[in-house]
């Protein structure tokens, strides 16, 4: 296209096509684009309009076309009739916007994009309001901002030159392509054309600027400016321009200016006394040497013939880096290099910047970014090294990122952070252990109140650290060797037999009388030795609640169990039976290993024979316990009961073990290896057959045996009878008055006797509302068997 004065340029309009941009006044005489017309006019530019179908001859009547946003197809005819427009040296602008891009018409995109390398794309982005991201050219030269509406993207191929982007997401809204002889302009925006925003920020600039390019009324043209990403400090690095004179006639004079807001020194800043060829293209070279570290920001500024100039103050970024390297190495509180913490621990994070011997560096600074989770507590700047003492405060895998303050550059570090011990019971606590002990607590009551009055929910149920839990079961003796086993369990690395069962049998659930139940918790431990012994991970998990591998379900099961089992099982036992209570008020006083008063060492080996005399209905009441009301409780804690079941009664063994060293089992040697195993059975029988208020009422009758035990309230203890006599009686006498085991023994067997006339009885009496004060089942024990059940 020649070079036309502004007299002779003139701009057509389709308005055929339900085009946003009507350049016309519609029926009431409004327009929204009388401003653009205007400004159109008084530039020289002569502006026509296209009603019909564009055809050739239109077209060779003008130098632009516009596209103002169709909302419908263009013929295939007007189509071609553009192609050749175009190729024949003719400008067109393609204008598009969000709504068109709901439906877009198919001749708007796929066909010209065939033409011009430029397709509109839907914008799902977060909506903008304004433009000010550009690339250098003449259409956006001394523009900084424009004002738009709900903008439409573009897809760039075939050698199109993007000119705007969002500043965001970098998608294109504005771009333009040289097609043979013709140019195009594609903006993906109508509303900032209308009069509302023309004459805002830089609209009307970029208006003017693209319709004087899309006219070939620039002399030069920017093709492209070189400007290297990076640049390592101490290096210098080359900037290139590229011009070209688009005018067939004229040799402009050019001046071009490369500035710095950021000093760096520039070689001969000023390029002057240039001039281009018509036609031709030349280079124009700076070398540029950055004097701090980060973004250089640089400017352009060209002068035409000494009238015009263009200004360029976006150009593409250069940043210089630092040309050493980074490290980031995370420490405990000990200063030893770790990755693995716990919640609550203490950690530093260890920045460095390793810069070239013999290289100055400029100032600099170093940052830490971090992922939730971590707190910072303190931090210590210094040369080269800096350090963040940081707290890990939730689970999870964290993100260390150390950062050059001045670049990009960056160094990621990952490091783990566990639930501590201390996080993890707290969250037992609120999620399964005062939950499960409240509801534990209601079921039984509706039972029989005395399971979980005050004296048995008053006992304290805890899950402790291994090395707690030591401390709060074991005397310093055993604690002191126990601490061993635990520290040799957890550097253990092969198959070890011997420690493992040293471990299942010295750390696992206990009950205290007037201390409370004491459970193990390591699932770190747990795990460890579970893949050296696979097959006792189930026994571990049982004692130790769970593995790092195990379901919060199993969790769930196993608190429920171990309250049942050591808080109200145990607890009721040592609470309300007379037995209990004086095995209780011995173990106080540190029987049958050490008592705390000399007088009393003729009671030794008695307290072991009451002990052993009372494992198996002490433990028996505690196996019912449990699995009697796992299965009351929800689904997921009843599907405990079998496995349960299977480990006490089945696999569970010491009785046998135990027989070779206790006088009272070589005497009365115990039916089965399981300690669980006999007394359940008796329990098991009587709740089947009664009721559960029975079991307890008549497990109260077993464990009504009188050794003359007592306490003062000065805490000293008493014995109403020798020890020679207590020993008689656990031994040799021939009744089973003070054999307990053998007590709820000769009670199931009297009601197995009677049980079709005592089934009837007790359903007659309508159990349990009714039988506080007369129980047929106790009338029978006391009418045969002389015994009572006893009363607090």
């Amino acid at each position: 296209m020649k070079n036309l004065k502004k007299q002779e340029i003139k701009i057509l309009f389709s308005q055929a096509h339900k085009e946003q941009l009507v350049i016309a006044e519609d029926a009431e005489g409004e327009a929204q684009f009388s401003l653009l017309r205007q400004t159109l006019a008084n530039q020289g530019y002569a502006i026509d309009c296209a009603t019909k179908a564009l055809t050739s001859n239109q077209l060779a009547g003008a130098q632009i076309l516009v596209l103002g946003a169709p909302g419908s197809d263009l013929k295939q005819g007007e189509i071609e009739a553009i192609k050749v427009f175009v190729q024949d040296g003719g400008g067109l602008l393609l204008v598009s916007s969000a709504e068109t891009m709901i439906n877009p018409p198919f001749s708007l995109n796929r066909q010209m994009a065939a033409m011009t390398g430029l397709q509109f794309q839907e914008y799902l982005n977060y909506p903008i309001t304004f433009l000010q991201v550009f690339r250098p050219h003449y259409i956006t030269a001394n523009v900084g901002r424009i004002r738009v509406g709900k903008i439409a993207s573009l897809d760039i191929s075939n050698g199109a030159r993007p000119l705007a982007f969002t500043r965001a997401t970098r998608q294109t809204v504005m771009a333009c392509a040289d097609v043979e002889r013709g140019r195009v302009v594609a903006i993906g925006d109508v509303g900032w054309l209308t009069d509302e925003w023309l004459a805002v920020e830089n609209n009307e600039k970029l208006a003017l600027s693209t319709f004087h390019w899309l006219a070939a009324r620039n002399v030069i043209d920017i093709e492209r400016i070189v400007i290297p990403e990076t640049v390592e400090w101490g290096q210098t690095a080359e900037v290139v321009l590229h011009l070209r004179n688009s005018d067939a006639e004229v040799r402009p004079q050019l001046e071009c200016v490369l500035e710095s807001d950021a000093d760096a020194i520039i070689s001969e800043p000023a390029c002057k006394g240039r001039s281009i060829p018509p036609g031709k293209t030349t280079r124009m070279r700076w070398t540029v040497r950055p004097q701090i570290l980060g973004e250089q920001e640089l400017r352009l500024v060209t002068h035409i013939d000494g009238q015009a100039t263009l200004f360029f103050d976006q150009l593409p970024g250069m940043r210089c880096e630092a040309p050493g390297y980074l490290t980031l190495q995370t420490r405990n509180a000990d200063g030893e290099s770790e990755t693995k913490f716990e919640t609550g621990d203490q950690l530093i994070a260890e920045g460095t910047l390793h810069w070239p011997t013999g290289l100055e560096p400029p100032p600099y600074g170093l940052e830490l970014e971090y992922t939730e989770g971590l707190i910072e507590r303190g931090y210590q700047p210094g040369e080269g090294v800096s350090r963040w003492h940081l707290e890990a405060v939730a689970p999870g895998e964290h993100i260390l990122t150390l950062k050059i303050c001045q670049t990009d550059q960056s160094l990621p570090a990952m490091i783990t952070v566990h639930l501590s011990l201390a996080d993890q019971l707290a969250e037992l606590r609120a999620a399964y252990i005062c939950p499960l002990d409240a509801e534990i607590a209601e079921r039984l009551q509706t039972v029989e109140p005395s399971l979980s009055d005050e004296a048995v929910r008053r006992q304290k149920f805890q899950i402790l650290p291994p090395d707690q839990y030591i401390r709060a079961v074991y005397d310093d003796r055993a604690a002191t060797w126990l601490t061993e086993v635990l520290a040799a369990a957890r550097r253990e690395q092969w198959y070890n037999l011997e420690l493992l069962n040293q471990v299942l049998v010295y750390l696992a659930p206990a009950y205290l009388p007037s201390r409370g139940s004491f459970v193990p918790y390591d699932p770190a431990l747990v795990s460890s030795l579970a893949r050296l012994h696979p097959a006792a991970r189930w026994r571990l998990e049982c004692n130790w609640v769970r593995s790092e591998e195990s379901e919060d379900i199993n969790a769930k099961q196993n608190i429920a169990a171990y309250l049942l089992h050591e808080k109200y099982g145990h607890g009721f036992f040592y609470t309300h039976t007379r037995l209990g209570q004086q095995l209780a008020i011995l173990q106080h006083h540190g029987f049958p290993e050490k008592p705390d008063d000399e007088r009393y060492q003729d009671y030794v080996e008695v307290a072991h024979l009451i002990e052993d005399s009372a494992i198996i209905v002490n433990e028996g009441f505690a196996a019912w316990m449990e699995l009697t009301f796992l299965g009351r409780l929800d689904h997921e804690v009843r599907q405990a009961v079998l496995p349960r079941r299977v480990l006490l009664l089945q696999e569970a063994t010491d009785l046998y073990e135990r027989q070779r060293n206790s006088r009272f089992f070589r005497a009365f040697p115990p039916r089965f290896d399981s300690p669980y195993l006999e007394g359940f059975e008796y329990l098991d029988f009587i709740s089947q057959h009664f009721n559960l208020c029975c079991a307890v009422r008549l497990f109260l009758i077993a464990t009504n045996v009188e050794f003359g035990i007592s306490e003062d309230a000065e805490g000293t203890v008493h014995f109403e009878l020798g020890a020679a006599e207590i020993e008689g009686r656990l031994l040799e006498a021939e009744e089973d008055d003070a054999r307990s085991h053998l007590r709820f023994h000769r009670i199931g067997q009297l009601l197995y006797d009677h049980r079709i006339e005592m089934q009837a009885r007790v359903r007659k009496r309508y159990c349990p509302e009714d039988c506080t004060d007369y129980c047929p089942l106790e009338k029978l024990i006391e009418e045969n068997l002389k015994w009572r059940r006893f009363h607090d």
